[in-house]
């Protein structure tokens, strides 16, 4: 509440600050009120509709409350203005995987570890999709990449040991487990 308070009156002095703007829509975000969320990022889109950071926020929060294909329009904005951006990739990767759509979502995870071979939750969710997908060897290559580069990632590492028992590597996948 008070960095709420804080944000509001920075705007009041300066209604055209985007950061005070736009970390309203991220605080209202986390607490699951997308129509304010929303509202904020769009104020902050007015004052400079080429920012990818409110852009990606607001693709961000258009996922969080599961509206996914509008998640993606936004994600493909931000693409069209910087082709480099590759969050946005993974957001996207995301969505489709959220739509039941893993060839898709495959497509956009390898965008996105294409542009930055290290970005770890690109790698983990690439993962999952190739688990879905049941490419369990790829699967384990990407959980193992991932944990070589955030080796506290749970999620990549709950999945390795998955990937490993699907593979039928299954003293392997106790090891990891314990």
């Amino acid at each position: 509440q008070l960095a709420t308070e804080c944000y509001k009156k920075s705007i009041d002095l300066n209604p055209n600050y985007i950061d005070a703007i736009t970390n309203l829509g991220i605080i209202w975000d986390l607490v699951n009120d997308f129509t304010q969320s929303e509202k904020y990022f769009q104020q902050a889109l007015s004052l400079d509709p080429t920012n990818i950071s409110v852009l990606y926020n607001l693709a961000n929060c258009h996922f969080n409350s599961k509206d996914f294909k509008q998640s993606m329009r936004v994600c493909q904005k931000i693409i069209d203005l910087d082709a480099s951006f590759y969050f946005a990739y993974n957001r996207m990767g995301l969505c489709y995987t959220q739509l039941d759509d893993e060839a898709k979502a495959k497509v956009f995870f390898e965008k996105a570890i294409k542009i930055n071979p290290d970005y770890s939750e690109a790698l983990t969710n690439y993962g999952l999709v190739l688990q879905k997908l049941r490419e369990y060897t790829s699967a384990t290559e990407q959980f193992e990449k991932a944990l070589s580069i955030d080796p506290n990632s749970d999620t990549a590492l709950l999945n390795l040991s998955k990937s490993y028992f699907d593979e039928g590597r299954l003293e392997k996948s106790i090891e990891i487990a314990k």
